[in-house]
């Protein structure tokens, strides 16, 4: 297959990471596949080298320039599947694939994704082959909101990583890498830094945990608009020493595996993947029960559900793994396994190619 992706987000995030992800695995199995990236974006500065990846500032996605030029590469490198996300690539993305009949898949996180006119254009027209999404919740959600489209529209394909263990060893040099303390346990949080992640809470109760855990520490890896504030929060409850950010982290198993227990504490959510990651390593989770948590995270079995903004909650179930090594490591095994045969990146990439496959077939594009 040949398979081109367009994002033109300026930030590093979910999409950006599912599309590196899905791109090199595809490569690996003899697929080819380019991805169009703004120019100014984390993305192209930090993407791996190994991916076909061409800087391509979309603009306006009206703009007949642009879409000649996507039209241009299509041909050229006989594209038969165009990948988008947000409104404007989807936009141009959609008019390319109809002038040159081939697939046009979306990939959006939440159901928010459709709440723009033009894109509900796009699926009243049906621009649109088939539209995934990381978990059922957004289905339900997408469906019951909007006319215009059906379950059959969508695809739930979720986030998946393959499980990974590794020894107190490297755990010690991956605490050294990022300049985590190596005694104490550590609580970790691996999200953009913006307002429904919710980390003001997760900093509250930590402040609450640290009253009878001193020896703990929380880490926060990200980047985002809500750093300063953050930061300002951590300096007036002077907990500097215990409560570390370290930025943006792009190789997340090993900040995954240096953590005792992943914490997600949003507001508003898809599917985290910091949650998958989290897990993938044998680290327990804690979050809140929030858009397809609960499709992956059994409730007292392989991490704990939190409503959202219930920061005492929160503070429970913490201590209660703190307090009881024996719960925290079995909970943590649980988790490993979960995803070894639940949730691997394999059976993603699986379902990925299978999806493409099937919707190239069906345009009767495909080349033998």
């Amino acid at each position: 297959m040949n398979i081109l992706y367009v994002s033109n987000k300026k930030k590093w995030g979910g999409i950006v990471s599912w599309m590196e992800k899905t791109a090199l695995s595809l490569q690996k199995r003899g697929h080819k596949v380019w991805i169009f990236s703004h120019p100014d974006s984390e993305f192209t500065r930090k993407a791996s080298d190994s991916l076909n990846l061409i800087p391509f500032r979309i603009g306006n996605e009206n703009n007949p320039v642009i879409l000649f030029k996507l039209i241009k590469f299509i041909k050229r490198n006989n594209i038969q599947v165009l990948v988008s996300n947000i409104k404007k690539e989807s936009v141009i993305c959609a008019r390319a694939a109809k002038k040159m009949n081939i697939v046009h898949i979306r990939r959006i996180g939440n159901e928010k994704d459709l709440n723009h006119p033009a894109v509900q254009r796009l699926y009243k027209r049906s621009m649109v082959d088939v539209t995934i999404t990381p978990c059922e919740d957004v289905i339900t959600k997408v469906v019951g909101m909007h006319d215009f489209v059906g379950s059959s529209d969508f695809a739930c394909i979720h986030n998946g990583r393959n499980p990974q263990s590794f020894s107190d060893k490297l755990v010690c040099l991956y605490k050294k890498e990022f300049s985590v303390p190596e005694d104490g346990l550590i609580l970790g949080v691996l999200c953009q830094l913006v307002i429904p992640k919710n980390i003001p809470g997760i900093i509250r109760t930590f402040r609450n945990v640290l009253k009878t855990h001193p020896d703990t520490y929380l880490v926060v890896a990200g980047k985002g608009p809500e750093e300063d504030n953050i930061r300002k929060m951590i300096a007036e409850y002077d907990i500097k020493d215990r409560c570390l950010m370290i930025g943006f982290v792009k190789d997340t198993l090993k900040f995954s595996a240096l953590t005792d227990i992943g914490i997600l504490f949003s507001d508003i959510e898809g599917f985290s993947n910091s949650v998958v990651e989290f897990m993938s390593v044998g680290t327990p989770v804690i979050c809140t029960d929030v858009g397809g948590q609960r499709e992956i995270v059994r409730d007292g079995l392989n991490g704990f559900l939190v409503e959202p903004g219930d920061e005492r909650a929160l503070e429970q179930k913490i201590l209660e793994l703190l307090s009881d090594k024996s719960k925290l490591d079995s909970m943590g095994k649980r988790a490993f396994d979960n995803v070894k045969n639940e949730f691997s990146e394999d059976g993603m990439i699986n379902k990925i190619e299978q999806l493409y496959q099937k919707k190239i077939n069906k345009k009767g594009k495909i080349k033998r």
